[in-house]
């Protein structure tokens, strides 16, 4: 953690001092911006804010003015969760680009290889003639098969790769949009538009990257639970999703960061 006094005046820290929780040892930059937040002295506060990277909700400065003690530090540590939680999503999608480098270069050199591939097949009888008759494949069909495997991971990882950037994309549109929701604020126009932002990639954060994965589990589950057991975990899983799905494990992990972020602007009284 940075000298808080790189930060504050000795002032700014003594009117602060009688929030900090007397139960912690060791102080950390939020803490003081907490107290700060309790203190009610919004330029102590902003002044942290901007260092610790949490921008302020539109209409703070009222609610800091006027709201009580404790209701004023639950309301800001649920706004420190929500950017968190945006955070987190912007994370997620760097990782994705990050871990998915190269795709068009494995598409290149799998389409050189089929090139290779039907060539040799062309002029080289022997290389598309089984070698024995033990129902081995062919060095031929060996070699399709490596090539389009080649070709579906580097597919895969073009596809990845745009799904990351467009979560990263739309995290960082709601940072920049976060300053304008109100909180405590039911249905006002910005907080209606920071929610038509949250889903206005449903469908590419709803795209799995390894569908078959759920396809597989959720037959190991049909038989795990005997069939009409599933039926009926289906039927409540249905329900629990309004309607969206019977399947289980079908949300992606970049939903699972949007329906965060909602759950903990939600929390904030914007809707």
């Amino acid at each position: 953690m940075a000298n808080i006094d790189d930060i504050l005046i000795a002032e700014e820290i003594k009117e602060i001092k009688p929030y900090f929780k007397q139960t912690k040892k060791v102080l950390t930059e939020e803490d003081y911006f907490y107290a700060a937040v309790m203190s009610a002295n919004v330029e102590i506060v902003n002044k942290l804010a901007k260092h610790i990277n949490i921008p302020l909700p539109e209409n703070f400065n009222n609610l800091i003015s006027h709201e009580q003690t404790d209701k004023r530090l639950s309301l800001m540590q649920r706004w420190v969760k929500l950017v968190k939680s945006i955070d987190a999503m912007e994370n997620y999608g760097q990782k994705l680009i990050d871990e998915n480098k190269g795709g068009g270069e494995l598409i290149a050199a799998a389409d050189h290889f089929l090139k290779e591939i039907n060539i040799k097949a062309s002029q080289d009888g022997l290389y598309t003639s089984p070698i024995n008759w033990d129902d081995r494949r062919t060095d031929y069909e060996e070699d399709l098969s490596a090539a389009h495997s080649m070709m579906a991971k580097g597919l895969a990882r073009n596809c990845a790769d745009a799904k990351g950037k467009s979560v990263v994309n739309l995290a960082k549109q709601l940072k920049s949009q976060l300053v304008n929701l109100e909180i405590d604020t039911k249905n006002s126009p910005n907080n209606r538009a920071f929610y038509s932002l949250l889903h206005s990639k449903d469908k590419e954060l709803a795209e799995h990257r390894e569908f078959s994965n759920v396809i597989l589990a959720n037959i190991s589950l049909c038989l795990a639970g005997l069939g009409i057991f599933y039926l009926a975990a289906g039927c409540v899983n249905l329900w629990r999703t309004n309607g969206q799905h019977f399947f289980f494990f079908t949300e992606t992990q970049s939903q699972r960061k949007q329906q965060e972020i909602q759950r903990c602007a939600v929390r904030l009284g914007t809707t």
